[in-house]
């Protein structure tokens, strides 16, 4: 006859699973210099416009230029691989 699992074993491999899939995330976000104590001025010219990365395609448009603050969204490609 076959072990089958019971309801504890069952709770503690989901509990196990749950603890792995939130510890094994995205890489974390850092900054080499501190964060905030002058804005970096940016160059619309520069900055705007659609841009390629490894996982796709991203609009960047430049929200406030003295303040540097961007607005950056994923470009979607449709069936037929064009992105807009």
């Amino acid at each position: 006859m076959q072990p089958t699992f019971t309801k504890i074993q069952h709770s503690r491999l989901a509990f196990v699973g749950m603890i792995l899939l939130t510890t094994w995330g995205c890489n974390a976000v850092i900054s080499k210099r501190l964060v905030g104590e002058r804005p970096a001025k940016v160059a619309a010219k520069e900055w705007e416009g659609n841009w390629v990365t490894a996982d796709g395609a991203v609009k960047v448009k430049v929200v406030d230029a003295d303040k540097g603050i961007l607005k950056v969204a994923w470009l979607e490609d449709d069936k037929q691989g064009y992105s807009g």
